[in-house]
């Protein structure tokens, strides 16, 4: 059972026994995970004449609810903005995060779990089947750990789960502390396989950039 971008990043921000969610500015890790995903579709590209804009190259549904409602959003937003632009708008999007985790609650590997506590309610999603999860972080830790080959969505996942301090949540700490180098590299993509194309170099570079100013767009949001 394979997982995508921000299924992964989802994850490792949820505690597995509790399903409440752990690290900082998950919800733009998510954001950027969407768009890195959105790019390896050809639904995204980088302005020709404007790198730092982004273009909406198909309109066309991928026919997984929650990139559609991704996408959705983006088209309603309009064309060539930035990253940052497009980041802030998804992040802010509460109902796209509970499309993605009900995704995995129809694919049988979270549950829904509502909880309340006086006027206030909310929802949990504890874990049920961690096949999926753990074939991914045995993957992201062959990649950190044991200089196995980085695939383009490994990169973007460690790019964005390091600056949301998921690696730390989910990964022994002396191990990343031993590979930080590594580590840093591939969150700068440059142990990116040569074969790899261009819109997947273009998409991992996105997630890099969202996760580079993920704190800043967090703060100037909530200031």
């Amino acid at each position: 059972m394979t997982l995508n971008i921000p299924e992964s990043l989802l994850l490792l921000s949820r505690k597995d026994d509790t399903g409440a969610q752990q690290g900082n500015f998950v919800e733009y890790a998510l954001a950027g995970g969407a768009l890195a995903e959105l790019f390896l579709a050809e639904r995204l590209d980088v302005h020709p004449d404007k790198p730092k804009r982004i273009n909406i190259i198909s309109e066309a549904p991928l026919g997984d609810a929650y990139l559609d409602d991704c996408l959705a959003e983006i088209v309603k937003k309009g064309s060539g903005k930035s990253g940052e632009a497009y980041v802030t708008l998804l992040a802010g999007k509460s109902y796209l995060a509970a499309t993605l985790a009900h995704t995995l609650v129809d694919r049988g590997i979270l549950r829904a779990e509502e909880k309340s506590f006086l006027i206030f309610s909310w929802t949990n999603f504890p874990e049920v089947d961690s096949t999926a999860e753990t074939a991914m972080k045995e993957r992201l830790a062959a990649v950190m750990f044991d200089r196995a080959e980085p695939e383009v969505a490994d990169c973007a996942i460690i790019a964005l789960a390091q600056r949301t301090e998921l690696l730390s949540k989910n990964f022994d700490k002396e191990e990343l502390k031993a590979n930080s180098r590594r580590i840093k590299g591939l969150a700068k993509g440059d142990f990116l396989p040569t074969k790899a194309a261009v819109k997947s170099i273009d998409a991992v570079q996105t997630a890099l950039i969202v996760a580079a100013i993920t704190p800043a767009i967090a703060a100037s949001t909530t200031s």
